[in-house]
């Protein structure tokens, strides 16, 4: 799914829920922000702050309710990757009881692999039937660091390379079977000589070649 925002991939992962109520669905989120903001704690109000706190169920559950096949989606099948830009309630949530969190420096020390292991791990203890287990991506391409021509008007410096969100990608796509994803919020104005989307494209064909036959 292309994607104007990152509230989109809680409707996609619904769907896969309600395409296949027996698959369990982990949610890999590759973002410059925690986006697990809630009403109660963010300043500026920005809905899409609240995408992935709406997802794992912790704000706005009745709208997210309206959607068929919606389910909050665990803290132990969800990972944040990147997630620089954060506040102090994010940064509280993600040291504590909340989403594994994969920082930049994580990935960039080689720990992307061990960490998603980990999780997956985690999600086998839980689960009765582990092999029904698939991926979602999620990619803000707000993820990759401004060193690059932002993404969008969010984008900020200390992210991650194209490479290495490719890596990271890949590291979860070689461990689960991908189900679907979603590549959100290019602004195109701000992407001064198409190299975001040149590098959007080349995750976009990564991504397809690990796509399940329809």
């Amino acid at each position: 799914m292309l994607a104007g925002n990152c509230g989109v991939t809680l409707g996609v992962v619904a769907g896969l829920r309600a395409l296949a109520p027996e698959r369990r669905v982990a949610v890999l989120w590759l973002d410059a922000h925690g986006d697990l903001q809630t009403p109660a704690t963010s300043a500026s109000g920005f809905f899409d702050g609240m995408s992935l706190a709406m997802t794992t169920g912790r704000c706005r559950q009745g709208l997210a309710a309206s959607v068929p096949g919606y389910a909050p989606s665990p803290d132990e099948r969800t990972v944040l990757v990147g997630g620089h830009q954060l506040d102090e309630a994010e940064r509280r949530l993600l040291d504590g009881p909340g989403p594994t969190w994969l920082t930049v420096a994580d990935v960039r020390a080689g720990r992307a692999g061990s960490v998603l292991d980990r999780v997956l791990a985690h999600a086998d203890a839980v689960l009765a039937h582990a092999d029904a287990v698939h991926v979602h991506v999620h990619v803000d391409l707000d993820v990759h660091d401004t060193s690059l021509p932002p993404a969008n008007s969010c984008a900020a410096p200390g992210d991650l390379t194209p490479d290495e969100v490719r890596a990271t990608v890949l590291e979860a796509v070689t461990r689960l079977p991908l189900a679907s994803a979603t590549v959100a919020s290019w602004d195109p104005t701000h992407d001064v000589d198409d190299r975001m989307r040149d590098a959007a494209l080349r995750l976009l064909e990564l991504l397809g070649t690990r796509a399940p036959a329809l």
